[in-house]
């Protein structure tokens, strides 16, 4: 009588493949991935944008002429995530709405690294995406 013995579970070499497969689709997916959460934190500068925007007018209903600066408006120059800092005031007249605002990604984080949509601004005809700032593609949400 002879017992047949069969093995269950998987060799050393069957796991290594499922590890190597396993790490080629990580690279893969990963910067993709971190594309999309840079995406997703562009509205960030976009929000920040539009509340300054926004102050500025409201600004003006009360005063004489427009701010020259964030902190007359009462606002900071680092957005609310914090993934853009500085916001400015570029330009400003004080008697005509020709104001530039822009919005720039951190040195330090991962927004540092979207290379295309670095800086945002905006006018007061709405975005400005002439070819110094990001373009049309950055500003869609």
């Amino acid at each position: 009588m002879s017992k047949h013995r069969t093995d269950s579970g998987f060799t050393l070499i069957e796991l290594l493949i499922v590890l190597v497969v396993l790490g080629i689709l990580a690279a893969m997916a990963l910067p993709s991935f971190l594309n999309q959460v840079r995406k997703g934190r562009r509205a960030d500068a976009m929000d920040a944008l539009e509340k300054v925007q926004l102050a500025e007018a409201a600004w003006r209903a009360n005063h004489p002429a427009y701010a020259t600066n964030l902190a007359t408006l009462g606002l900071a120059a680092t957005s609310a995530g914090g993934y853009y800092a500085p916001i400015t005031i570029v330009s400003a007249a004080t008697m005509t709405f020709r104001t530039l605002f822009t919005a720039t990604a951190s040195a330090t984080g991962s927004q540092a690294s979207d290379s295309d949509c670095q800086t945002f601004a905006i006018d007061e005809n709405g975005p400005d995406t002439s070819g110094t700032y990001a373009d049309d593609e950055c500003w869609r949400r």
